[in-house]
């Protein structure tokens, strides 16, 4: 907007109320959250959208070796594991739902749980490093 240009200063008003209003039905983004599990971290981000926009998936990442004891998710949730030990590492479910390959250090595998259920986890390289992921409806 220019100064000295009423008709500008008008459109500008006129137009306000269309910007918030697309903001609140159209509008893209999310909120991370980050927190502790078994010792490792973890972030959640969890999806703001604008009314109209269709639900967005959560994302969960683990950064760590693979194993944080129970993470809790919903439907439609995609939980990323990052590998920042500096051993390899990888996330095989006991029921075979999933399997990584092994996973240097950085490297990510991820998997989207499109059911509900309740899915175990563990490294086959290190067998005592467990974990499960709960997905709710």
């Amino acid at each position: 907007m220019q100064t000295g240009n009423p008709i500008g200063a008008i459109g500008t008003l006129i137009d306000a109320p269309a910007v918030v209003t697309d903001a609140f039905l159209n509008g893209q983004s999310t909120l991370p959250i980050g927190f502790d599990v078994g010792g490792y971290a973890a972030t959640v981000n969890f999806p703001l959208n604008g009314i109209l926009v269709p639900q967005t998936v959560y994302t969960a990442s683990i950064a760590g070796v693979p194993v944080v004891g129970t993470i809790t998710v919903p439907v439609g949730a995609t939980i990323i594991w990052e590998n920042d030990d500096d051993i390899p590492h990888n996330v095989v479910a006991t029921h075979g739902e999933f399997r990584s390959s092994a996973l240097d250090t950085d490297d990510k595998f991820s998997v989207t749980f499109n059911k509900a259920g309740t899915f175990d986890y563990f490294c086959s390289l290190h067998s005592f490093m467990k974990g499960q992921v709960v997905v709710t409806p």
